[in-house]
């Protein structure tokens, strides 16, 4: 998830699940992916997602845009372009993480206005599962 390392992310983990069952009253041995479902938070890297489209929608959308009017396959689908990374801790980073979680997005998501899109982009990413999401973001 980004630059964070999975050390520093199980701690946060732990911490935050431990502090949601003692707000709705769980107990301590309560699973955890029914502890989100009902609370219908976002986990960790789900929230990160949101935030990384979001910003990825306000600010390399409206400057991301193509010099000519021949219908190419990147003009015709609205892809952003993927920044080339070397390494692996450059693909950690949000703004190739970004354009790549973009481009999965549903077209019907990509067509609303900032505020829709935001509650269409949870309700997405809570469709996909945490699963779904670890992988792409690692």
């Amino acid at each position: 998830m980004g630059g964070v390392s999975d050390y520093h992310l199980n701690k946060l983990n732990v911490v935050r699940k431990w502090i949601i069952k003692i707000i709705f009253n769980k107990q301590i041995t309560y699973p955890t992916d029914l502890l989100f479902k009902d609370s219908q938070l976002l986990d960790p890297r789900q929230l990160f997602c949101v935030k990384t489209l979001v910003y990825i929608r306000q600010s390399i959308i409206p400057t991301q845009t193509i010099g000519h009017e021949y219908p190419t396959r990147r003009k015709e689908n609205d892809a952003l372009m993927i920044p080339k990374c070397n390494k692996l801790i450059g693909q950690r980073c949000c703004t190739y993480i970004g354009p790549k979680l973009y481009n999965i997005l549903p077209e019907n998501i990509k067509k609303f206005n900032l505020m829709a899109f935001k509650r269409e982009i949870k309700k997405w990413i809570k469709r996909a599962g945490s699963d779904y999401i670890s992988t792409l973001i690692n």
